[in-house]
C-alpha cells in the first residue's frame, strides 16, 4: 500500500516526522479464526499537529493508537507486522523497561472513561503527582504539588487548591476529564492520544474540553491525536484527517479537501450524515448496513456490501484496493472507482 504523509515538511515545518507507523497490523486470537482488528496501517504524524482518526465503533481507531504503546494485553493481541517509529527507536520492538519510559513521559494517552482512570480511593492530586515522580524522581513531593495545582488550573478545574485534595467521585464527569487531561500532561509529552475525550460529556462541556486541548497544543507545540467517531470534532479541532473503515485506513487528507470533496463512499457517508446549519430539517441520510466480521475480513473491498458506488461490480468484491494518491495535495484514497465521485459531497437534508 501507499505511505500516508503529511504535506512537505508537515503543518509545523519540520522535515522529519515525530511518529511514523509502518504496514502495522494487529489480530485478535479467538476460537474460531483470528480477528484482523488493524491491517496494514501507515501514517506520518508531524510535531504540533493535529490528526483526527476518524470511523465507526470497531474500525479500529482504538486498537491501532493502543498498539502504539503495546498496551492491548497479549494473548489475545498479537501484533502480526509493521513498525512505530518515535524518537529514533521502534515501539514494537523496544525492551519493555524502555518503552516504559517511553509511555507517560514521551506519549500520553486520556482514556474514554476517565472515572476507570483514576483509583477511588486516591486522591486526584496525589495521583497525577506520582505520575510526575515516577519518571522524575528527582522532583520533591512539594514541587509535584506545586505543579498538579498549576496544571489544574491550566486545563480549568475552579479552585484547584482545593481540588488537589478531592477523591475522583468528588468530581463531575468534566471535571475528571480536565484532570486527566492535566495527568496526560504531567511530564510534558511530544505526542497525546485522546481517545474520544468528549464521550458521555454534554455539548458545551464537550467546546470547553475541545478548546482546552487546541490552547494547551498551541502553547507547547504538543502533537495530538484525536480519536473520534463524530466529523464535527474533527472539522473543528483536527489539521489532517484519518477515516479508518474494517481495520484499514480508506482516506486521508487535510481537513478542508475531506470536507470539501471526500473521494471514498464511507467518508461521503459519514459527512451526509452530519446535520448542518444551512440545510432544511429532515431525516438524516444513513450508511445502509452493518460493518463486516473481521473473522476473518472480507474478499475485495470491506465496503462494498454497503457501497451505492459499488453496484455489485466484480473488482469491489474481489480485489482489495489500494491506498493511492488521487491528487497533489496528499489527498488519498483506497477506492478503486473514486474518480466517479469528484463531485461535491451530500449534505445533510438536502435532495440526493
Amino acid at each position: 500500500m501507499g505511505i500516508v504523509t503529511s504535506p512537505a515538511g508537515g503543518p509545523a515545518g519540520g522535515s522529519e516526522p515525530l511518529l511514523s507507523v509502518r504496514n502495522l497490523s494487529v489480530e485478535f486470537r479467538t476460537d474460531g479464526a483470528p480477528v484482523q482488528a488493524v491491517r496494514d496501517m501507515s501514517f506520518d504524524l508531524y510535531s504540533g499537529e493535529i490528526l483526527g482518526l476518524v470511523g465507526e465503533s470497531g474500525s479500529g481507531k482504538s486498537v491501532s493508537m493502543s498498539t502504539l504503546l503495546r498496551l492491548n494485553p497479549s494473548p489475545p493481541a498479537k501484533i502480526t507486522g509493521g513498525s512505530v517509529w518515535f524518537m529514533g527507536a521502534d515501539l514494537l520492538t523496544v525492551p519493555e523497561r524502555q518503552l516504559r519510559r517511553v509511555r507517560g513521559q514521551e506519549i500520553a494517552m486520556i482514556f474514554q472513561d476517565p472515572t476507570m482512570s483514576f483509583n477511588p480511593v486516591q486522591t486526584i492530586g496525589s495521583q497525577i503527582s506520582e505520575a510526575m515522580r515516577v519518571h522524575d524522581r528527582g522532583v520533591s513531593r512539594r514541587n509535584a504539588r506545586l505543579r498538579t495545582i498549576e496544571l489544574l488550573d491550566l486545563v480549568g478545574v475552579p479552585s484547584p487548591k482545593v481540588r488537589y485534595g478531592q477523591f475522583p467521585h468528588e468530581y463531575s464527569g468534566g471535571m475528571r476529564q480536565r484532570a486527566m487531561i492535566a495527568m496526560a500532561l504531567a511530564n510534558k509529552p511530544k505526542l497525546l492520544i485522546a481517545d474520544e475525550p468528549t464521550t458521555a460529556l454534554d455539548v458545551t462541556v464537550q467546546a470547553q474540553i475541545l478548546e482546552t486541548l487546541q490552547e494547551i497544543q498551541r502553547e507547547t507545540n504538543l502533537s495530538i491525536i484525536l480519536i473520534t467517531h463524530d466529523m464535527g470534532i474533527i472539522a473543528e479541532v483536527a489539521d489532517r484527517v484519518l477515516v479508518m473503515y474494517a481495520g484499514k485506513v480508506v482516506e486521508t487528507a487535510e481537513v478542508e479537501p475531506i470536507f470539501d470533496a471526500p473521494l471514498h463512499p464511507y467518508t461521503r457517508g459519514l459527512l451526509a450524515s452530519l446535520p448542518r446549519l444551512d440545510a432544511s430539517v429532515g431525516d438524516l441520510p444513513s450508511i445502509p448496513g452493518q460493518p463486516p466480521n473481521l473473522n476473518p475480513p472480507p474478499a475485495g473491498c470491506a465496503f462494498h456490501p454497503r457501497c451505492e458506488l459499488s453496484q455489485h461490480r466484480e473488482r469491489c468484491r474481489t480485489e482489495l484496493p489500494d491506498l493511492v494518491h488521487a491528487d497533489g495535495r496528499q489527498h488519498d484514497v483506497a477506492c478503486h472507482f473514486f474518480t466517479e465521485l469528484r463531485v461535491p459531497a451530500p449534505v445533510a437534508g438536502e435532495e440526493r
